[in-house]
């Protein structure tokens, strides 16, 4: 967005203020806006270098505009990005565009994407003691070997023992 962008005035006038929208905003989303004609300076532990060119950023606009182009690849306002608690990005960039129905559906691909990344985590559902350490049966039901260090507390590699490779698909073991 910008101080100075007519169209981010307009999509928030128009669209952010439906009622649907309002509510998916407020209650289901972080918003973060990224001023890309700020001309507040930084600190110099702020400035921004681009890997590419060596250019430093040293305004907060440019800064926020480098991050738009080398991230999400737009260089236009305004642009809308739905990302994940650790930063990735869920469903493609949305730009200017007045459609209601269409932010809506595009703010719950963001939903459904996100709720689609949190269940696929993989978490330990079923465990069972082997020789040397565990067998843990994964839930896309796949299994990890985590094998103990000689005292049974310490491995080769630190305190925290050694993870053994994936081994095949096969039973589950009991607990």
């Amino acid at each position: 967005t910008g101080h100075g962008c007519v169209n981010c005035r307009e999509m928030e006038s128009r669209v952010w203020s439906d009622p649907q929208v309002l509510s998916m905003l407020k209650n289901d989303f972080v918003v973060v806006a990224l001023y890309t004609d700020d001309k507040q300076k930084l600190d110099k532990e702020e400035y921004v270098t681009d890997a590419e060119t060596g250019k430093v950023y040293k305004d907060l606009g440019r800064a926020n505009s480098y991050v738009a182009r080398t991230k999400w690849n737009v260089n236009a306002q305004p642009n809308y990005v739905l990302l994940s608690p650790d930063g990735e990005q869920l469903v493609p960039v949305r730009g200017y565009d007045l459609s209601v129905d269409g932010f809506v559906n595009f703010l719950q691909s963001g939903l459904d994407a996100l709720k689609a990344a949190v269940e696929k985590k993989l978490t330990v559902v079923d465990y069972v003691q082997i020789e040397g350490g565990y067998e843990l049966l994964m839930s896309d039901g796949t299994k990890l070997y985590i094998y103990n260090g000689a005292d049974g507390a310490k491995g080769d590699k630190g305190d925290k023992g050694e993870t053994g490779a994936q081994g095949p698909q096969g039973e589950k073991g009991d607990k």
